[in-house]
């Protein structure tokens, strides 16, 4: 695996802790196919894109996503990201109150909003704009959460904004940003397209993660999603939750079943405290078969196996091993 630079934003299901898992199966799937083009039609972070660039062999990247802010942050990134780390920098103001919700962080806080929303309505202030919430609210939910004095103070940070400013020259001109419905990256007859998806998660879905006040993950269609897939005719991998309906609507493609045994928190934009999950199950839905015993070597440890080809008496299992962070085959 080549050194890549990692993602400057922080996103609610993002990738990064993922990538040697998905990175094996990306090695896998060149070995016996040609990549010429990358797509991914659900950005966020942009880890997987990140990596992607420093790693295939592909000439062209597209990534693309609905939320209009979030791509205006990723083309002000690539066309003129020192500005952008400029601005941010003269915008930061300094904050030294407890990192505990408190009268004199409520005060800063509105103060800060208002000089935040007289910014210009162009794509460099929205940019920046866009950054500073993302490090400044509960996990980086941006429009959808709530700044905190904790990540305002941990998050936002000097060195989070030279982290944007290594991406300087990391985009050519061979990786585009758009702000599209996410079917136009499905279509067309090219040869040698691969599309990487991270569509919200149907089980996250009253947990509003995504744009201004969760409208993006409030009422995804996922069965239209799995329709436009179905009929597809580039190769694709898909990362979701595990659920009955998920299963269902995908029964006709790849499954593999992998389940995460590493702390997941979500911090509550109410407190500073985190809500914590000791492991969830997550599925790898893809348009080719991936040989599991392979990744086996290159999963990381927190992957506590990997389960192919699940059907809904294996869900039954499955559910009661996961309340356990136990995985047992049914025989």
């Amino acid at each position: 695996m080549t050194r890549y630079i990692p993602s400057p934003l922080r996103y609610p299901g993002g990738k990064q802790k993922d990538i040697p898992l998905l990175a094996g199966i990306l090695e896998q799937f060149e070995r016996h196919n040609e990549i010429k083009e990358y797509r991914e039609p659900f950005l966020g972070g942009g880890s997987m894109l990140l990596y992607s660039i420093a790693n295939l062999s592909a000439k062209k990247y597209w990534g693309n996503d609905a939320y209009p802010l979030l791509i205006d942050f990723w083309q002000e990134t690539q066309e003129n990201v020192e500005e952008l780390c400029e601005l941010i920098k003269s915008l930061k103001e300094p904050y030294h109150g407890p990192t505990k919700r408190s009268q004199e962080w409520t005060e800063f806080r509105i103060k800060y909003f208002q000089k935040l929303n007289k910014l210009p309505n162009d794509r460099l202030h929205n940019a920046a704009r866009f950054f500073i919430l993302n490090r400044s609210t509960a996990s980086g939910t941006t429009e959808s959460g709530g700044m905190t004095p904790l990540a305002y103070c941990k998050r936002f940070t000097d060195s989070s904004i030279e982290r944007l400013h290594n991406l300087k020259g990391y985009f050519n001109r061979n990786v585009k940003f758009t702000n599209l419905d996410y079917s136009k990256l499905l279509s067309g007859r090219k040869k040698g397209v691969f599309i990487f998806l991270d569509p919200p998660y149907l089980t996250a879905e009253k947990s509003a993660l995504y744009g201004e006040s969760g409208k993006l993950h409030k009422g995804f269609e996922h069965q239209l999603l799995a329709e436009r897939l179905r009929k597809c005719p580039h190769n694709w991998l898909m990362t979701i939750d595990n659920s009955p309906e998920i299963n269902e609507l995908y029964s006709w493609a790849n499954i593999i079943s992998f389940y995460w045994k590493k702390p997941y928190s979500m911090t509550n934009i109410n407190s500073n405290k985190s809500i914590k999950d000791s492991g969830k199950l997550e599925l790898l839905i893809s348009s080719f078969e991936i040989d599991p015993n392979e990744l086996a070597n290159k999963k990381p440890n927190t992957v506590s196996m990997v389960y192919q080809n699940i059907n809904s008496e294996d869900l039954k299992y499955l559910d009661l091993a996961n309340k356990k962070e136990i995985l047992v085959s049914p025989s």
